[in-house]
């Protein structure tokens, strides 16, 4: 925190990006309750990557709102079940719609990062996907869509077949065949 605020004053910005590739709730109280002994952060904006998690309260997030906290980027990559489960997201539906709801509610915006082409996924279940995301538009700001990518050493690459793919392209990971 105190490096954000010698970083705001040396080079006269008023707007940080953190970013990591999640943000820890237990790490993000942490941030905020330090920020919120500085007033210098009323006139600071950021936003950050963060994993969904029911850890996150009202309370916290009205105090990094007030802390310049303006949006929040979360990969949340399907709102269908079967497909978190069967991907090992370590997530639930949700808790991702939780999030959405209460970081919106608290004034902070949201942008989701989402997946298509998810091994097993149905044409159906894509579409009840884009769904659910339009029935979220009320609290979600912001979202991108891109294709699943089959990368090299992973579990999912090493063990094609645990997660109903049946031939993949060793030159190209967006190219890959599953069940459905």
């Amino acid at each position: 925190v105190q490096e954000l605020l010698e970083l705001a004053k040396k080079y006269q910005v008023q707007d940080f990006q953190f970013v990591d590739e999640a943000i820890r709730p237990d790490c993000f109280a942490e941030m905020v309750e330090e920020m919120d002994k500085h007033p210098e952060f009323r006139t600071i904006q950021w936003f950050y990557y963060s994993r969904v998690s029911r850890a996150y309260t009202e309370e916290l997030l009205r105090k990094a709102k007030r802390n310049g906290c303006s949006m929040v980027m979360f990969g949340v990559e399907t709102l269908n079940q079967r497909l978190l489960k069967h991907i090992k997201k370590g997530i639930n539906a949700e808790t991702s719609k939780y999030c959405l709801r209460l970081f919106h509610e608290c004034g902070i915006k949201t942008h989701a990062w989402l997946m298509c082409n998810l091994p097993s996924e149905t044409l159906e279940e894509a579409k009840e996907d884009m769904e659910q995301v339009r029935e979220l538009d009320d609290v979600i700001d912001m979202f991108c869509v891109g294709p699943f990518c089959l990368y090299k050493n992973t579990d999912m690459y090493s063990n094609p077949g645990k997660y109903g793919i049946v031939s993949v392209n060793d030159k190209d990971p967006l190219r890959f065949q599953s069940q459905n």
